[in-house]
């Protein structure tokens, strides 16, 4: 009886012996391999529903500063601070942080694989932690459920959950999130794009000019260190940096870069805010 013998097949059979076992030890150790990356997304996805995703949309939990005795000097955030909305961001704000922290955000589902492969090769020869590769949506994953340590097991809970929060909310509806928790140096109690615009400009963040929205996206990286209040020059200098991201990625002109250089910003000055604050306080911050 006669057997038909795919094309494949005899492709295969004429391939040479040593290619042919390459090719059955590739598959038999890709297989194991397959097996374990399947078994631990499931274990990490199943850990990940044990969070509830209903914090993204809520203030975060209070900070109590205590003093040697544990008597409450301050409780910071959660009860005076103000959630915006995606509607309420200047459309220059949403470009200067895209141009900043994640030009892909708006494509990719959560994930930037191909930075994530970069940066593990990159800790791999380093031999430490020293690239993250963190997308806006795993930042707001790390912030909302406080995940800090810097280990295999943290990154691999930060994607389950950024997968689930990318499944749950729309893209707005994060960037606004992430925008409603990250720190911007105004001080101990005080989180969030709108508290910033109010400390450092004293208008709110819709009414900020363009080069203020830059120079809040510059100052993410090194809120303590860029400042505009201890650092205004540092300040300026990330101001610039983000203009310079912008014209990279063709959201401004190399000449709309200039004219935006040259726009005022309007920094209250840090003693009419802090004026009233308690001194220990102010040396926490």
């Amino acid at each position: 009886m006669w057997r038909t013998v795919s094309p494949l097949a005899r492709r295969y059979a004429s391939l040479p012996p040593w290619l042919r076992v390459l090719m059955q030890l590739l598959l038999w150790l890709g297989l194991p391999l397959m097996a374990v990356v399947a078994l631990t997304g499931v274990h990490y996805w199943t850990l990940a529903q044990q969070y509830d995703l209903e914090q993204v949309r809520q203030l975060p939990r209070p900070n109590v500063i205590l003093d040697r005795s544990g008597v409450e000097l301050e409780a910071s955030f959660g009860t005076s601070l103000e959630l915006i909305e995606y509607s309420q961001l200047p459309p220059f704000l949403v470009k200067a942080l895209l141009a900043r922290e994640d030009a892909h955000f708006f494509e990719h589902p959560g994930i930037d694989v191909l930075g994530l492969v970069r940066a593990t090769l990159r800790n791999v020869k380093d031999r430490k932690f020293t690239q993250g590769a963190s997308t806006l949506s795993m930042q707001l994953a790390r912030n909302v459920f406080e995940i800090r340590a810097k280990s295999m097991h943290r990154k691999f809970l930060e994607i389950a959950l950024t997968l689930r929060i990318e499944q749950r909310f729309s893209k707005q509806e994060i960037l606004a999130g992430y925008l409603n928790r990250i720190y911007f140096g105004v001080g101990a109690g005080h989180l969030g794009v709108q508290d910033a615009a109010r400390h450092y400009f004293n208008r709110s963040v819709s009414q900020l000019n363009e080069a203020e929205c830059a120079l809040l996206m510059g100052i993410i990286r090194g809120p303590h260190i860029f400042s505009p209040w201890r650092n205004r020059e540092a300040a300026v200098q990330q101001l610039g940096q983000v203009l310079q991201r912008m014209v990279a990625e063709g959201m401004i002109t190399a000449a709309q870069m200039e004219q935006l250089r040259q726009l005022p910003l309007r920094l209250t000055a840090r003693q009419q805010v802090v004026a009233q604050r308690n001194h220990a306080i102010q040396a926490v911050e």
